[in-house]
């Protein structure tokens, strides 16, 4: 059943017409062979009737693997997205920590009321993301943010009205403890020669590598660090710049999202062990989601 489901029905139907035509007019010439003509006729029907039952078995085969392979590509396109939204972040080796040897810890934040570099070094990876995506509406931009898991390495897409594919794509990086290296920069690169888009644009909250510069130098890729998206904040409205303060401010905007569930993490630390003490953030999903990120103190 390997053969595609059709190639049955053909061979079917041949040795349909040869057993019950064919066959039957040679067998008519013969006296020894003339009494094996209905003999031949009801075989061929069954023949028939065989090599139909073979392709329905090898069609339903076929549409079977066709949804094995389309889930598996799903899996793995999960899975992708997911490994390089993970490369974002240092992962905690206090995976797999049983629950009742964490220590949930708690941070208050106070509520800024102007914009400053501070604020924006202070908003967690997926509402740095949010803001990006809201200042450039707020510039003019039709941008919209990706979802969770499924951005294939693009944080936002920026269309022009009435047109489905986009002009631009947006890489955000809230990295504040070290500098966006060149490796980002050429993944960048790569994916808007993939996906055929003229303009990229990197946003950070830190600030970039020598090397990031220059790669980017003589190329449609605009760098945006932490200094000069706060000088384009300062230079909105008051209105505008309280809009998106309201925005950034919401909620819980400190606590890391998980890269793979979309919830917000907890702070644990670990009672024992090699790591005893460690803090690190944990998904409230374990042990179904696994997904750690290293937790920083506010002050490093």
């Amino acid at each position: 059943m390997d053969a595609p489901w059709w190639m049955s029905l053909v061979v079917g139907g041949v040795a349909y017409i040869l057993l019950s035509a064919i066959a039957p007019t040679i067998m008519a010439g013969s006296p020894v062979l003339s009494g094996l003509i209905h003999l031949s006729k009801g075989i061929a029907s069954i023949v028939f009737f065989f090599f139909c039952f073979i392709g329905l078995l090898a069609f339903l085969k076929g549409k079977r693997t066709v949804r094995v392979v389309e889930q598996r590509n799903e899996i793995a396109s999960h899975q992708n997205s997911f490994q390089k939204r993970s490369e974002e972040f240092v992962f905690s080796s206090n995976v797999g920590v049983p629950p009742d040897e964490w220590i949930f810890s708690g941070a208050d934040e106070s509520r800024d009321t102007e914009w400053s570099l501070a604020v924006l070094t202070r908003l967690e990876w997926k509402r740095f993301e949010t803001v990006c995506t809201e200042y450039l509406k707020l510039i003019g931009h039709n941008a919209k943010e990706t979802r969770i898991g499924a951005d294939g390495g693009v944080d936002i897409v920026v269309h022009k009205d009435g047109q489905e594919k986009p002009v631009a794509i947006v890489q955000c990086k809230a990295w504040n403890a070290y500098k966006v290296g060149v490796k980002p920069m050429r993944e960048l690169f790569g994916l808007m020669a993939a996906e055929r888009v003229t303009t990229g644009m990197f946003i950070t909250s830190g600030d970039f590598t020598s090397e990031a510069i220059e790669f980017a130098q003589g190329k449609r890729l605009r760098l945006i660090n932490g200094d000069k998206l706060l000088n384009g904040i300062k230079k909105l409205s008051d209105e505008k710049q309280s809009q998106l303060l309201d925005i950034a401010l919401e909620g819980d905007y400190t606590t890391p999202t998980c890269p793979r569930c979309g919830v917000k993490m907890k702070l644990r630390a670990a009672k024992k062990g090699a790591n005893s003490g460690n803090k690190f953030w944990g998904c409230v999903n374990y042990p179904k989601c696994r997904s750690t990120l290293v937790y920083k103190d506010a002050g490093l």
